[in-house]
């Protein structure tokens, strides 16, 4: 059996300590541990960032033997176009070096899979076929929700993407890329949606559930619950102040708003403004992978006010969990949530305040939509995804090798043609 030697990217694992891994980090575990499973492609964990986390999330997730096949590339860590001067006369310094130390290096591989860094200018000179993802196109589509240099560097980025095969999470991001370069051949670009982790699901144990609820100080009432992050694209003001509107119209004590995520000094001042929400909203910080499923499986609702996103794991997930999902009707979420969820505007409060009110005081709702979170869930899995992405790199890696056979079966008769050439001139001669 022939099989596919694979330069997979793992930055993300590298850099990012595990207590702020996020949806894209998660990702890149779950792929890292299918692909090492397909009998067919061999895995190398490579990375061009420097290296914190690797080897021991590797341990973590029982992937400890790949520890030996990581391929260290530190010439590739910079680019070329770089906005700051220093890297950018680092990157043309070491892409220079790289090309010429690496040359040999790219020709034990066939293929490429980056599931989210940039791709370094060299691998795309080298020849190396590259499959590579594009979450999503935020930065140019809405600026405004991005710092000015991330803006220009993320440009550019796009800019210089060549890959042989373009994966995008929904069809709104694909759209979005092909708007944006629309010299990119169109029929390279494919959609792959994300999965849901087997241990998102709606049943969770009374105990987890108590020591969660203990652990990030939860009170025994009913819940929403919601991830934020600090950017103004996840839209949590708008949410807190929907649910003071929605917490004077009820004027009942027995429901919470639980947030996961950074405490953002926004949010801080805004219950500075409104004490009487302090007991109401309980800022839980950042949250434990492990105590995800059981945070959304225990909430009367999961709520995703963002403005815009390139897929939309956080509501897929919740959804898996039984939980009914409550969030914006922009970009990629209608194609994640279907018919299961209730959408709201993410600029109008009011709206907001009433879908919270209406999913809280209806049992019936809660439970059609509960039921149908789970059926949609079931769309999605890491197994068909990962399937996808197997096949993209086996076809890929597999001409590649077909191309080089051709390649040496050419050289090969070219050899024999010039020494029979060389012979009957020397006879000629003689």
């Amino acid at each position: 059996m022939k099989q596919v030697h694979l330069l997979y990217d793992v930055g993300l694992l590298a850099t990012v300590p595990p207590s702020r891994r996020s949806g894209l980090c998660r990702m890149t575990e779950v792929v890292l541990q299918q692909l090492a499973l397909c009998q067919e492609i061999v895995v190398w964990p490579c990375v061009w960032t420097k290296d914190k986390y690797l080897s021991q999330r590797l341990d973590e997730l029982g992937l400890g033997d790949l520890k030996k096949r990581i391929i260290h590339l530190p010439l590739l860590r910079y680019h070329t176009d770089d906005i700051d001067w220093k890297r950018r006369f680092k990157g043309r310094l070491f892409s220079w070096w790289g090309r010429r130390k690496y040359a040999s290096l790219w020709k034990r591989f066939d293929c490429l899979f980056g599931s989210y860094l940039r791709i370094p200018d060299v691998i795309y000179e080298s020849g190396l076929p590259v499959i590579s993802f594009v979450h999503d196109m935020i930065p140019i589509v809405h600026p405004e929700y991005s710092e000015p240099d991330f803006v220009l560097s993320y440009t550019r980025w796009m800019q210089a993407v060549q890959s042989d095969v373009l994966l995008c999470d929904s069809e709104n991001s694909r759209s979005d890329f092909l708007k944006f370069r629309p010299d990119y051949p169109e029929r390279q670009a494919h959609v792959v949606c994300l999965g849901v982790e087997e241990k998102f699901r709606p049943d969770s144990e009374d105990e987890a559930r108590d020591f969660v609820r203990r652990r990030y100080g939860i009170p025994e009432k009913r819940y929403f619950f919601a991830l934020s992050a600090d950017s103004p694209r996840k839209n949590f003001m708008h949410l807190m102040e929907a649910f003071e509107q929605f917490s004077r119209r009820i004027r009942k004590q027995d429901i919470v708003l639980v947030i996961g995520g950074p405490k953002t000094r926004h949010l801080e001042a805004f219950l500075n403004k409104h004490p009487a929400l302090r007991s109401r909203v309980i800022l839980a910080g950042f949250i434990d992978d492990r105590d995800l499923p059981v945070l959304y499986a225990g909430a009367e609702a999961f709520i995703y006010p963002s403005l815009y996103e390139g897929f939309g794991l956080p509501p897929l997930e919740a959804m898996a969990c039984g939980t009914p999902v409550i969030c914006c009707d922009n970009s990629s979420l209608p194609e994640v949530c279907g018919d299961a969820a209730v959408y709201i505007d993410g600029k109008d409060i009011c709206r907001t305040a009433l879908a919270l009110e209406r999913v809280y005081a209806s049992h019936r709702l809660r439970e059609t939509m509960r039921k149908k979170g789970l059926a949609r869930a079931e769309l999605f899995s890491w197994d068909k995804t990962v399937r996808q992405i197997c096949s993209f790199i086996i076809n890929i890696g597999l001409s590649k090798r077909g191309k080089n056979d051709t390649k040496k079966a050419k050289n090969s008769n070219d050899c024999r043609y010039y020494r029979t050439g060389w012979r009957i001139l020397g006879q000629i001669s003689s």
